[in-house]
């Protein structure tokens, strides 16, 4: 399933890296492990190649073959060695970043004491009926009001500790099919963001942060479920081809 692109390597692992610390999580030993290893490597970059001084030294006109070919030789390591030290850095970061993805089930139950928290807060919005602060707070209920204003907040943090989720993942991982336990009661709609999610839980979608075990088997039947769309699919289109003979 893990499609991670090699041209990206590097700076992906580093963007998830710094996501990651973002949310207090101690890197377990066999990612530091990695990361030094990277980091290692990084400090040993050679020097960029440059062919500036075999031009010079072709254009002074004083130069021998000897000279010239030594030249040519050091141009020549310095390409190599760059390339070999390139590729040996993807290797490292795409080792670094599965590293990470083996503790995949630790970080979401790190995370999982903030995402509740901003989860129930949305909960309590969705079954209040998405009150408006400003009626909230003419009818004396401030603190309500308090909570209503400060919703946005909750639902741009769940959205923060699901791009760590994903993030953190086997590439591809489809956790955008994953943010409801039920997500055949979300309602056809042109909602999205906040709206959406009101919508959702209101219909009886139960937004919810599984757990990784749990997150595979739904992943499971959902492939089921598809497979067996498909297949009934293909059967009535050819049961209309049959009618059609």
């Amino acid at each position: 399933m893990n499609t991670y692109h090699r041209a990206n390597a590097h700076n992906t692992v580093r963007a998830t890296l710094a996501l990651l610390t973002s949310t207090g999580y101690e890197l377990p030993d066999t990612v530091t492990a990695a990361l030094d290893r990277l980091n290692r490597l990084e400090s040993l970059k050679p020097r960029e190649a440059t062919t500036q001084t075999l031009r010079a030294a072709y254009a002074s006109g004083t130069a021998d073959q000897a000279e010239l070919e030594a030249h040519a030789a050091r141009v020549a390591a310095e390409r190599i060695a760059i390339d070999a030290w390139s590729k040996a850095r993807t290797d490292l970061a795409i080792a670094l970043n599965r590293e990470i993805e083996m503790h995949v089930a630790d970080v979401i139950e790190h995370l999982r004491p903030e995402a509740e928290k901003a989860l129930a807060e949305l909960a309590w919005y969705a079954d209040a009926g998405a009150p408006d602060t400003t009626t909230l707070l003419r009818d004396g209920k401030t603190k309500d009001a308090q909570r209503a204003a400060a919703i946005e907040l909750h639902h741009a943090q769940l959205l923060h500790l699901r791009k760590v989720r994903r993030e953190i993942s086997p590439r591809q991982f489809p956790w955008e099919r994953l943010s409801w336990a039920h997500p055949d009661k979300v309602p056809a709609t042109k909602a999205t963001g906040l709206a959406l999610h009101i919508e959702a839980a209101q219909a009886g979608a139960e937004p919810w942060w599984p757990t990784w075990d749990q997150a595979l088997r739904m992943v499971d039947q959902l492939e089921r479920q598809d497979t067996e769309a498909a297949q009934a699919t293909r059967q009535r289109e050819q049961a209309v081809r049959q009618m059609a003979l």
